[in-house]
């Protein structure tokens, strides 16, 4: 495993360098949260998403609470950028474990910080990207939000990477990541999957995202329905697992005892002996003969389909 050594920190640093330079021109106004990139005022990615729907609704948590949460993620981030940017660690602050989780993060990943707080954008918006990796194994950027609130919208952060994605024309992103600090300080990070490249253009250029009507009462039926069926196909895959072990003993005894058939009154076995079968090497006619293999391959239409993924709960 690599170590998060003095070089390879420095090697960083360079990376961190040349990508922050071809960021000087946009400028981020924080009192107002306005980027100005080429003389021109830019919405932010963040009002987007709010404008849209896409991101998620606080006006009914506890004012006092939102500033408490907003300032302990402000902590969190400045203290990592500190890092990052300086490789000074403020031992003095409460959130010093998350320093050190997140260096384990990156050193048992084998990750480099090549970027931090890097702002994008382009003529009609503007957003900061709080982290950049490098992973070092297979030679791929990672583009990271850092995120400190109790849940993960993951649907949100999806929309959020997807158009700084976009809004970059530094990097080509391999991997999109989200870091969640969690409130009992833990680290855990998360894959997310990015939004496709042509939805995510009808959403910069403020187009209507393509949607279908279909009512709430009918997606909860098919999420009960599936999830029911995902958790009978797990009771169904462990008692398969159980059957094979136990067949596998039965078939030892008969074979070792010589019986051919056992019954009770609740379960008849027989014993089947080994057996060769024929088949065709689909694989290895379509390489040596392929000219046979397309007269008999036959050719079926199927019927449009839907792939449903069950999401994992964030509540």
């Amino acid at each position: 495993m690599k170590k998060y050594t003095k070089e390879t920190y420095k090697k960083a640093q360079q990376l961190l360098v040349n990508l922050e330079s071809r960021n000087d021109d946009i400028v981020f106004d924080e009192d107002t949260h306005t980027y100005i990139y080429k003389n021109n005022f830019l919405k932010s990615v963040t009002q987007l998403l709010a404008e849209k729907g896409i991101s998620p609704n606080y006006d009914s948590v506890d004012k006092d609470l939102l500033a408490k949460s907003s300032q302990r993620g402000i902590a969190i981030h400045s203290l990592i950028e500190k890092w990052v940017k300086t490789g000074e660690v403020d031992t003095e602050s409460e959130y010093i474990d998350y320093l050190d989780q997140f260096i384990d993060f990156l050193q048992d990943n084998e990750y480099i910080v090549v970027g931090s707080e890097v702002r994008v954008a382009n003529d009609k918006l503007g957003g900061t990207i709080d982290l950049i990796l490098y992973d070092t194994d297979k030679e791929e950027y990672i583009i990271v939000d850092i995120k400190t609130t109790s849940v993960i919208h993951t649907y949100s952060v999806s929309w959020q990477l997807s158009l700084y994605d976009k809004l970059d024309s530094v990097r080509d992103y391999h991997k999109a990541m989200v870091l969640h600090f969690t409130s009992n300080a833990r680290l855990e990070s998360k894959v997310v999957t990015m939004q496709p490249k042509e939805i995510v253009d009808m959403l910069v250029n403020e187009e209507k995202l393509p949607t279908i009507a279909i009512s709430e009462n009918k997606l909860e039926e098919l999420t009960d329905a599936m999830t029911l069926i995902e958790t009978y196909k797990a009771k169904i895959k462990e008692n398969e697992e159980i059957a094979s072990k136990i067949n596998e003993e039965i078939i030892k005894a008969m074979e070792e005892n010589n019986v051919k058939t056992f019954e009770n009154d609740r379960v008849r076995i027989t014993y089947v002996a080994p057996s060769e079968r024929e088949t065709i090497d689909s694989k290895k006619l379509k390489v040596e003969l392929p000219d046979i293999a397309k007269k008999y391959t036959k050719v079926s239409t199927t019927k449009a389909s839907v792939r449903i993924t069950i999401k994992e709960s964030e509540e």
